[in-house]
């Protein structure tokens, strides 16, 4: 498909705002979680275990799906997979806000799970049919940041509209985002079928499972940055709140800085790295690197409230930007016929990270009475990040060079 002929200016924005709001709306859910805590504590009697327990089988979801739904999108192709990724996500809106009981609830949250989980391997897939040219990384990037969107709405929205209709009626409201995007979805290049899709990256393809090697190093990598944010999203605010002194309303803001500034860099970051050959091996060594100064802004803010700021910004430009290189990096190394599989085996990485650290990060708490021993564990995720990208970077970037990417910095399948 070429873009000036094909997509013209107002396509390509409808195709941008479309992919930005699935990832929006599959992503919603775990940060109306969150905003929504002490609403479901009170109304539902949720003890703080309980409340933990529902957002773990969230990620427990996404991490099982991320493996299997992706090879769904990959047979189905973009726009069948779009379709039913917004239909999944309004499902498991109504489905949480329906719940008459906590297992009902964690149901409904099992399925938002499987919603987040397709997210990027379908919304990956509707790109991966298309030639953008220069426009390629901005395009991603624009995809991306519907995740901290989603972060936005959820909580600057969420709450007051809770407060002002109820929790179940705001949450059947967020139902609404996905089901307006679906006459959108013609945006997405037509699907081809299963043997087209098969001539295009020249035949049939005997390995459908495996991956380049470059996959699995993006799979570790998301795994350990996984792991250094849960613990930033976690107990960033708390951490404010108790060692800085912060009210809980301005505490909560630095997650909304996190979140904006990562808007902006999410789009940043696919935009220049998609335009310089091999530019996602160097960003994803940037953006590890500098999740390592951005604790240590926050371990300083304890004395220092303007670095906490200072911090959250950092880490919204890096440990919370990464997946909108990482992303970019599978779509350009990755046939497109195997896209959404590639993208689920890198997320599935990550929402695992995401699983194991935040239990570990609040025992280190409760048994030091400190909260500096426990950053230094996310430190140690984004510093292992930082030398694992180092290495792959001379790794890659003198092996696959040639093969990653086009001289124009679109989409150049390796096999």
């Amino acid at each position: 498909m070429s873009l000036t002929s094909d997509l013209g200016g107002f396509r390509l924005f409808a195709l941008g705002a479309l992919l930005a709001g699935t990832m929006t709306a599959s992503n919603l859910m775990q940060f109306a979680l969150g905003a929504l805590a002490p609403v479901f504590a009170s109304e539902l009697s949720l003890s703080r275990s309980l409340l933990g327990a529902l957002i773990t089988a969230y990620y427990v979801a996404a991490a099982v799906f991320s493996l299997l739904a992706a090879g769904v999108a990959d047979r189905v192709g973009g726009r069948r997979a779009v379709v039913g990724l917004l239909l999944l996500a309004a499902v498991g809106f109504v489905a949480v806000a329906a719940a008459p009981t906590y297992g009902w609830l964690v149901a409904g949250v099992g399925l938002a799970g499987a919603a987040t989980a397709m997210s990027n391997p379908t919304t990956n897939a509707a790109l991966s049919r298309g030639d953008y040219g220069e426009w390629h990384g901005t395009l991603v990037g624009v995809k991306q940041a519907g995740v901290q969107i989603a972060a936005f709405i959820a909580g600057a929205a969420l709450p007051p509209l809770a407060l002002a209709v109820g929790w179940r009626s705001a949450l059947l409201g967020c139902a609404a985002i996905g089901l307006a995007l679906l006459p959108l979805v013609t945006m997405v290049p037509a699907d081809a079928g299963a043997g087209a899709r098969a001539d295009a990256e020249g035949g049939e393809d005997p390995s459908p499972h495996r991956f380049p090697s470059v996959v699995r190093y993006l799979a570790s990598y998301a795994f350990l940055m996984g792991a250094g944010m849960a613990t930033v999203t976690t107990y960033l605010v708390l951490y404010a709140h108790e060692r800085a002194g912060l009210g809980q309303g301005t505490a909560g803001m630095l997650l909304a800085v996190v979140g904006i500034s990562a808007v902006v860099a999410r789009i940043a970051w696919a935009t220049v790295a998609g335009r310089l050959r091999g530019g996602w091996r160097t960003g994803l060594v940037g953006m590890a690197a500098a999740a390592v100064a951005g604790i240590a802004l926050f371990v300083a803010g304890a004395a220092a409230t303007w670095s906490l700021w200072a911090g959250a910004i950092v880490i919204g430009f890096s440990g919370s930007s990464w997946t909108a290189v990482a992303m970019l990096a599978v779509i350009d190394v990755v046939p497109a016929s195997r896209v959404a599989r590639a993208s689920g085996h890198v997320l599935a990485g990550f929402y695992t990270g995401l699983c194991i650290t935040p239990p570990a990060f609040g025992a280190i708490v409760d048994v030091t009475g400190a909260y500096w021993p426990a950053w230094g564990l996310t430190a140690a995720a984004f510093v292992a990040a930082t030398a694992l990208s180092w290495t792959s970077l001379h790794r890659f970037g003198s092996r696959n060079r040639a093969r990653d990417l086009g001289s124009s910095g679109r989409r150049h399948p390796q096999t």
